[in-house]
């Protein structure tokens, strides 16, 4: 969903009067670490270019929820188990050198237990389609 005022025309033009629209979406700062280390990854509208594309009249907001949560791996192949196994990597498959391994293992930050952060900012929006 890179582009809110798509979406949610496309939303508004398909529910029903008073119907219901539910969006969970990733936002800026999801995968802060893993983009810190590699130089990729996503980027993610944020909840005020989401509500910018809101035309007036058209919805009432219903619900409103953000969260942050940090994931903690005790390694770096755990970490990429779970991007692999989740499927939210949201990068492009390439093959990585030794050398790019290694500086992604060497400046990814860790907590100060040692333990391999992974952050998701996350945002759940109820909007109801105005009659």
């Amino acid at each position: 969903f890179q582009q809110p005022t798509c979406v949610l025309e496309k939303a508004h033009a398909s529910l029903k009067s008073s119907g219901v629209l539910a969006l969970g979406l990733f936002l800026p700062g999801t995968f802060a670490e893993f983009q810190q280390a590699s130089g990729r990854g996503l980027g993610y509208p944020s909840p005020e270019a989401w509500q910018a594309a809101l035309k007036p009249g058209h919805w009432q907001e219903l619900y409103s929820h953000v969260e942050t949560t940090t994931l903690l791996f005790s390694s770096c192949r755990q970490l990429w188990r779970h991007l692999r196994e989740t499927g939210v990597g949201g990068t492009a498959r390439e093959v990585w050198t030794r050398d790019r391994w290694e500086h992604f293992r060497q400046t990814y930050p860790r907590d100060s237990a040692g333990q391999w952060p992974l952050t998701y900012r996350s945002w759940l929006w109820l909007l109801r389609k105005n009659p």
